[in-house]
C-alpha cells in the first residue's frame, strides 16, 4: 500500500458522518397513517324476519290433481268366437292335372327295325389292324456305351510333391541390417559453459520498496500539517530541472 493510498482512505474517513446519540424512533409511514382507532361497528343490512302465519286450513288440492281426475276404467271387452260349421256336401279332390290328364290303357310299341340276317363265314379271323400292319416290330440291340477316349496321359514316377510357391520361393539366410545410427560418444570441449538464460537476463532481481507510512518522518517528503483527529499529511519534494 503506497502513502498516496493511505491518504485517500484517511480523507473518506474524515468524510463520514458523526454518530447521534439520540433515541431511534421506530415510527414508519404505516404506522404513522394507520394509527388504529377503534371504530363503529358495521351494520346488518339483511331485512328482518317476520314468520307469516294463517288460520286457514291448508288446501291439499294441487294443480296436477285438479287437471287430472281419476275416472273409472271400464272391463274389457271379451270378443266371442263364432262356432264352426261345416259346408254341407262332400269335398272334391279332383286337380287340374287329374282331370286334364286322364289315365289310358294303352299297348306297347313294337320296335321298327330291320330284320337281322346273319351269315356264317369259314374264313379266320383276321386280327391285324392298319396300325400294326404300318408299324411292325423290329429286332434291336441294346446299344453300349460311349466312353471318350482319355487325352492326357496318366502319369508316370513317384509323385515329387513340390509346389510352384516353394519352387520360386526358396527360403535363404537372414544377412542382419547394418546401423546407421551414429556412435554414442561424448564431444568434449574446452571452451566453458555458457549458463545465461533469457529469464535471468529480464528478470533481475529489483531492490524491494519500503512503504513510506512505515516511518515516523517518511524521507524524501515534507510534513505539513496535522488534522483534527491527529492524522499527518506530507508532501513529496519534487527535484527541480535544471534549464539548459
Amino acid at each position: 500500500m503506497t502513502f498516496r493510498v493511505l491518504l485517500e482512505k484517511l480523507q473518506k474517513s474524515a468524510d463520514l458522518p458523526t454518530q447521534d446519540h439520540q433515541p431511534f424512533e421506530e415510527l414508519t409511514t404505516h404506522r404513522n397513517d394507520f394509527k388504529g382507532f377503534a371504530g363503529e361497528t358495521a351494520k346488518i343490512c339483511r331485512p328482518a324476519y317476520t314468520r307469516v302465519t294463517q288460520n286457514t286450513p291448508f288446501k291439499g288440492s294441487t294443480e296436477f290433481r285438479d287437471s287430472f281426475k281419476p275416472w273409472e276404467i271400464p272391463p274389457p271387452k271379451v270378443k266371442k268366437v263364432t262356432e264352426y260349421v261345416p259346408p254341407p256336401g262332400s269335398m272334391q279332390l279332383n286337380s287340374t292335372s287329374h282331370l286334364d290328364y286322364v289315365p289310358y290303357q294303352a299297348s306297347r310299341v313294337v320296335a321298327i327295325r330291320p330284320i337281322s340276317q346273319r351269315t356264317k363265314s369259314n374264313f379266320p379271323f383276321q386280327g391285324k389292324s392298319t396300325m400294326k400292319e404300318d408299324f411292325p416290330a423290329w429286332e434291336s440291340c441294346r446299344q453300349g456305351l460311349i466312353k471318350q477316349q482319355q487325352q492326357i496321359p496318366n502319369p508316370s514316377g513317384k509323385f515329387d510333391g513340390l509346389s510352384t510357391f516353394r519352387s520360386h520361393f526358396v527360403p535363404h539366410a537372414l544377412i542382419p541390417t547394418e546401423s546407421c545410427k551414429p556412435l554414442n560418444a561424448a564431444v568434449k570441449s574446452s571452451v566453458p559453459f555458457d549458463d545465461v538464460t533469457m529469464y535471468s537476463i529480464q528478470y533481475t532481481p529489483k531492490k524491494p520498496e519500503i512503504c513510506p507510512a512505515s516511518y515516523p518522518s517518511p524521507p524524501d517528503y515534507i510534513f505539513e500539517n496535522t488534522d483534527s483527529q491527529g492524522h499527518k499529511f506530507f508532501r513529496k519534494i519534487i527535484p527541480e530541472m535544471k534549464a539548459f
